[in-house]
C-alpha cells in the first residue's frame, strides 16, 4: 500500500471514530433515538478500513449490549428503557468512547484524496 493512501485511509478511519463519538453525544443528549445510535454506531464500525480484530471485536461485543438492551425493549413493547436499561446503557457507551478515544489521533492528518479507491465499502 503506497503512503499516500495509508495516510489517506488513517485519516479516513480517524473521521469514522469522531463520528462515532459524536454519534453517540447525540443520544445522550437526546437528539438521536436508540434504534438511531445503534444503527450508526454499526454503520460506522463496518466503514473502518484499518482496524484491529481484537479493537473491532471489542467494539461489537459493546454495541451487542446496548443492541440486546433495545431488543428486549421493543419485545416488551416498552415505550422507553426503564432505569435499569438506561444504567446499562450509559455504562455500555462509556466503554465505547473509551475504546474509540483509545485510537483517536490527537491532530488529524491532512491528506490528499485518492481519486481510484476501489476498495472503500459501500454506503461509507
Amino acid at each position: 500500500m503506497h503512503s499516500e493512501e495509508t495516510a489517506y485511509n488513517r485519516a479516513y478511519d480517524q473521521r469514522q471514530y469522531r463520528q462515532m463519538l459524536f454519534t453517540i453525544d447525540a443520544y445522550k443528549s437526546g437528539r438521536m433515538s436508540i434504534g438511531t445510535l445503534i444503527g450508526n454506531l454499526e454503520a460506522l464500525l463496518i466503514c473502518l478500513i484499518n482496524v484491529s480484530d481484537e479493537w473491532a471485536a471489542r467494539f461489537e461485543d459493546s454495541w451487542l449490549d446496548i443492541e440486546i438492551v433495545y431488543a428486549l425493549a421493543l419485545d416488551t413493547q416498552l415505550k422507553q428503557l426503564s432505569e435499569e436499561q438506561m444504567t446499562a446503557v450509559t455504562e455500555t457507551l462509556a466503554t465505547i468512547e473509551s475504546l474509540v478515544q483509545s485510537v483517536i489521533e490527537e491532530q488529524p492528518e491532512k491528506t490528499t484524496q485518492i481519486s481510484d479507491h476501489a476498495d472503500r465499502r459501500a454506503g461509507c
